[in-house]
């Protein structure tokens, strides 16, 4: 079977389930990433501290690196953060943006230093770090000559009774049963109570489609760290870390028919709206070497983290149809909780360091994460997610990231630059085997003893495809070209 087609089958299953719920790859993947986002100077320098250390959202990546520090410390960073959003889909492009504000980081360190000839300091320290933002706006738009959402609805609808839907004490929360009852659907045989096989109710195609996506939420990490330094020659450090997680999606899918193509039909709409809300903890452990006045080595390893997760789904379908001889509006919604867990993998990372007359600071990183590690679980059956589990492990990859940075001290002033590769979760044989993300970022800083100050400037792009649904046969998915601006300010105190 060809690959490509095979992936889509396994989309459809996932897509189907959504009906229900609303769990699928992406989310595996989603809150097992994390974007290049902290104070100023890490977001300058593209995230790869975790060998040089002393910077306070480092020790997210490496612990290790709070061993670093020399005095006590407290910052805080808000963040201004612009979203855009290029779509292609049936060659018509369209572009949205949406803006953020938020506290990229939020810490103290408290350090404490000792007579022992062999423990320099041990310290402790207290970080809020914003590890992904998920805002963004999607607008869509295209004529679509070959199929409709209520392909999809038909084909949701495929082994339910027809007895069933014309129930009029049937569940109003089934998607399926509203889409029959907005006049979107039609039994292949309308004789047989026990028909369950069915069609849309489009005649022809070439109805416009227009889509809306609107995403919100955040991962956030809160962070309790000790970390240490042995004679000036290794660094050690260990965390407890709870993330939280909001997640938020709305996409309203229109179908006009412009041309009056299509009998008996005007226009339709399909909601879809869920929250994604939970938890989960995570422990992590670095250490970094210097074996040579200049050169620092670094590694940490992140166990994985079960995300305990709450989903609350709402979907509605309006539609203008038709029926004999009168025009007829139909809204319709449906609505449903779910819980269920996410398990994400392990991660591992080494770095390099390398100081050269402590005026100039060079940082390599590298990340690793398997991917088909990843597990949805429920709360209800054992094996419930046993087919979204095996496509896991089918059709994503080990993940890469590599970050690099650079700082160069003037006197009390400080030049950065950084930029960072962020590899896709997915094989090469599917479609968005080359959604990975790439970074680039510069900032400055200013450093007046007990009083520091930094800017960073980052920019982030990435490309990808979803399908607005998806179908048995060949569906057109939308690409988009997201890019991320992001402005950081971080001011600090030392004591």
């Amino acid at each position: 079977m060809n690959t490509f087609f095979k992936y889509s089958l396994a989309l459809i299953a996932l897509t189907f389930s959504m009906i229900v719920k609303a769990q699928t790859i992406d989310d595996a993947i989603r809150y097992s990433q994390k974007e290049i986002n902290g104070s100023a100077k890490y977001v300058s320098m593209g995230g790869a501290l975790g060998a040089l250390g002393g910077e306070i959202s480092s020790i997210h990546d490496n612990p290790a690196s709070l061993g670093a520090f020399l005095y006590s410390e407290l910052n805080f960073s808000p963040t201004l953060r612009f979203t855009g959003s290029q779509s292609t889909y049936y060659d018509q492009i369209f572009k949205d943006y949406r803006v953020n504000f938020n506290i990229n980081n939020f810490s103290y360190v408290g350090s404490f230093k000792f007579t022992d000839r062999n423990w320099k300091t041990v310290n402790v320290g207290l970080s809020f770090n914003r590890q992904n933002n998920y805002h963004q706006n999607i607008y869509s738009e295209g004529i679509n000559p070959s199929n409709s959402i209520t392909d999809f609805f038909a084909q949701a609808a495929n082994g339910t009774p027809l007895s069933y839907l014309q129930d009029d004490e049937a569940n109003e929360s089934d998607l399926v049963f509203n889409a029959y009852s907005a006049y979107l659907i039609n039994p292949k045989d309308s004789t047989d109570n026990n028909n369950t096989e069915y069609v849309s109710m489009y005649d022809h195609y070439g109805q416009t489609q227009r889509q809306s996506v609107s995403i919100k939420g955040k991962k956030d990490e809160f962070s309790f760290a000790l970390g240490g330094n042995y004679m000036d020659k290794l660094l050690l450090g260990a965390s407890l870390n709870y993330s939280s997680i909001r997640y938020e999606y709305l996409s309203d899918i229109e179908e006009v028919d412009d041309a009056n193509n299509i009998t008996n039909f005007n226009r339709m709409n399909y909601e879809d709206h869920f929250i994604t809300t939970g938890y989960g903890y995570t422990f992590k452990i670095g250490a970094i070497l210097k074996p040579l006045s200049w050169l620092r080595i670094g590694t940490s390893f992140h166990t994985p983290t079960y995300y305990t997760l709450h989903d609350s789904y709402d979907q509605r379908i309006v539609s203008s149809v038709k029926v004999l001889s009168d025009i007829r509006y139909y809204d319709l919604k449906s609505e449903g909780l779910y819980d269920y867990g996410i398990l994400t993998p392990l991660k591992a990372s080494g770095s390099l360091g390398f100081v050269i007359k402590k005026q100039i600071a060079i940082g390599l990183e590298y990340e690793y994460a398997d991917f088909r590690m990843s597990r949805l679980s429920s709360n209800y059956s054992s094996s419930e997610f046993s087919q979204e589990n095996a496509d896991i492990r089918e059709f994503l990859k080990a993940g890469h990231n590599v970050k690099g940075g650079i700082e160069y001290r003037l006197g009390n002033i400080s030049i950065r630059g950084g930029a960072a590769y962020l590899g896709s979760a997915y094989k090469n044989t599917q479609i968005n085997k080359d959604a990975y993300t790439l970074v680039y970022s510069g900032g400055i800083g200013l450093n007046f003893n007990n009083f520091y100050f930094d800017v960073a400037y980052s920019y982030a792009q990435s490309n990808y495809y979803y399908y607005p649904y998806t179908l048995s046969v060949d569906t057109e998915p939308n690409s988009i070209v997201k890019n991320t601006s992001q402005y950081v300010t971080t001011f600090g105190l030392r004591f």
